[in-house]
């Protein structure tokens, strides 16, 4: 039998989430205390799977109301009051993702003489959805902002909501004052939100400048890297826990080489399994450098298509550079040029500053494949 590593799995079991014990602990103390969080951190690194499973264990430890909605590419308010709504009343009555398309505005107002019927805790859904559509933008925010503290008090159940890509409200129309009615309306009830971000710099500075209408309404949690010896104990686990042995020191190598990225690590696992026999098989040196090469090839297509969808000009130049440890210095560009492209470099999540003047690749295999060792 070969194991299964998912990758792209939501939410992910929790024997495959590695390393996070720590500040799920942490993260849920928090939040059943009240407190909102955020989590900033690139794409891939994990921040969903954490926030599934806190959602998953405070419904078990506290019978909290747990809620998620993913803003990524979220269009307009009125698209985001609608995800607001769907995600409490699927947490409320899980039958509600089957219907979720009934929600659609041309549908409701078709549904305004019929008598197909949607109830949740006694409201007629369908044709409540027909009335708050008439509201302007503004009301219909305002209602879906009211909507967790009014089903948690009539459930008396704490409310705990996770909001993916937050940072994506920035580029909602400022007229309707989104984030100050998410602090008028929230900042009076007992709910805890958890806030995600692959865009760090411009989400924490949501929470964390005092002009700004969510000044300090969130604690910053950082995700830590996972450690190695996490990985190393969950892959020998994992692999001959499936009846396949594993050599020693190749759990080691390959998070040496993956760098305990969340995503990328899961990514060459999968390929390390898919090079074994069905019925199992030793996990030797070669196996495993076979398994990484089959990865590294698939991660080259991701990571090409993430550089040229950046949008900076010198940000490969810059980038190939750094991957062979060489000054940041393109010619025909201006300091200034340069500064600016390894900024959004930082701001996308592509690279890291551990001090200043410092940069780092958040996946060694990105500097891997840029190199042109692998993958390429």
């Amino acid at each position: 039998m070969v194991p299964i590593f998912p990758v792209d799995v939501l939410p992910l079991p929790s024997e495959d989430l590695v390393g996070r014990d720590g500040i799920l602990s942490d993260l849920e103390r928090r939040v059943l205390q009240g407190q909102s969080v955020l989590i900033p951190g690139p794409r891939r690194v994990g921040k969903s799977a954490v926030a599934f499973e806190l959602l998953r264990r405070v419904a078990d430890s506290a019978n909290a109301l747990t809620a998620s909605v993913d803003l990524f590419e979220c269009g307009d308010v009125r698209e985001l009051a609608r995800k607001m709504a769907a995600a409490i009343l699927a947490g409320v009555d899980p039958r509600w993702r089957r219907l979720q398309l009934k929600t659609d505005r041309a549908m409701a107002e078709g549904l305004r003489n019929s008598e197909v019927a949607v109830s949740v805790l006694g409201l007629d859904v369908l044709r409540w959805i027909y009335r708050v559509e008439r509201l302007d933008t503004g009301e219909l925010l305002d209602r879906a902002l009211d909507l967790p503290a009014a089903v948690s008090d009539r459930l008396r159940r704490p409310t705990v909501m996770v909001f993916d890509e937050f940072q994506e409200l920035a580029a909602l129309d400022p007229s309707l004052g989104v984030f100050k009615r998410m602090r008028a309306h929230w900042q009076r009830t007992r709910g805890a939100y958890l806030f995600l971000g692959s865009q760090g710099s411009l989400v924490r500075s949501l929470f964390a400048q005092s002009r700004m209408p969510l000044y300090r309404f969130a604690d910053l949690v950082p995700l830590p890297r996972i450690p190695a010896d996490d990985w190393v104990r969950y892959i020998t686990h994992k692999f001959e826990g499936a009846g396949c042995p594993v050599s020693p020191g190749v759990p080691e190598e390959l998070v040496q080489r993956t760098g305990g990225h969340a995503f990328d690590t899961m990514k060459v696992l999968q390929a390390v399994s898919r090079r074994l026999p069905r019925e199992g098989g030793a996990v030797t040196r070669d196996v495993a450098w076979l398994g990484y090469v089959d990865a590294a090839r698939d991660l080259g297509r991701y990571f090409e298509t993430e550089i040229q969808a950046l949008g900076l000009k010198l940000s490969r130049a810059l980038l190939v550079r750094l991957a062979n440890n060489q000054p940041l210095y393109v010619s025909d560009a201006s300091s200034s040029q340069i500064h600016q492209t390894t900024q959004g470099l930082v701001t996308q999540g592509i690279l890291e500053r551990p001090r200043p003047r410092r940069y780092e690749f958040v996946e060694p295999m990105l500097a891997e494949y840029l190199r042109g060792r692998i993958g390429s």
